[in-house]
């Protein structure tokens, strides 16, 4: 008897646990819009000015650090990431950053937790090649028309005088993991990957204000 209501009980919470997810996706997903327009919206620079305060506030918002990372999240994207990322002299921030949230897949993997996965268009300015910052992790940008690797990294001269910059159009797979943490949705790990990308020069002036 008391192991069938244990069953009983079992099968109760996990309906009652389904169906507030279910009610929290709506919740969820504007989470993830948010934290993306505020991020890219943050992400700029402008001349030297290479302050990451506004962006550094948008991820305290919306990322908590996990307690742990485990093996099968050790190449995830973290809260921390991003401090490292600042930190490090060979990652750069952006002139200018817009993305576009294409379609965004939710599904709940344990309780209090759940998985996202997203297609975004991502374009960013850059003035130079190398590593810069997004929203997600660090993203990659190179000279596509370098005849070998030693120049793969050499902007035109037209962007090193400031007259121009590189456009840089990435369409990006997302996928996150998110905890519920005293009521409110968090982000806890993302790792992300280019499709598809193209870039062009584009004259200082296009640079979004």
């Amino acid at each position: 008897m008391a192991g069938a209501v244990l069953i009983i009980a079992v099968i109760l919470f996990q309906v009652i646990d389904q169906a507030r997810f279910q009610n929290s996706i709506p919740e969820i997903s504007r989470i993830i819009q948010d934290y993306d327009a505020q991020a890219a919206a943050s992400l700029r620079r402008s001349g030297e000015q290479t302050d990451s305060t506004a962006f550094l506030k948008v991820v305290e918002q919306f990322w908590a650090e996990p307690e742990t990372v485990s093996q099968a999240m050790r190449y995830s994207n973290t809260k921390s990431s991003f401090y490292s990322a600042l930190e490090d002299e060979n990652v750069f921030l952006p002139l200018a950053c817009e993305e576009t949230l294409q379609s965004c897949k939710i599904s709940k993997n344990g309780p209090g937790s759940c998985s996202a996965v997203l297609i975004l268009d991502s374009t960013v300015w850059l003035d130079r090649y190398g590593s810069y910052l997004s929203p997600f992790g660090v993203g990659y940008a190179y000279n596509e028309m370098a005849e070998d690797f030693s120049q793969e990294l050499e902007a035109p001269a037209s962007v090193t005088e400031g007259r121009q910059a590189l456009q840089l159009s990435c369409q990006m797979n997302v996928t996150l993991q998110l905890s519920e943490i005293d009521g409110t949705w968090k982000i806890l790990y993302g790792q992300m990957y280019a499709m598809s990308s193209s870039s062009a020069l584009v004259n200082i002036q296009e640079v979004p204000a």
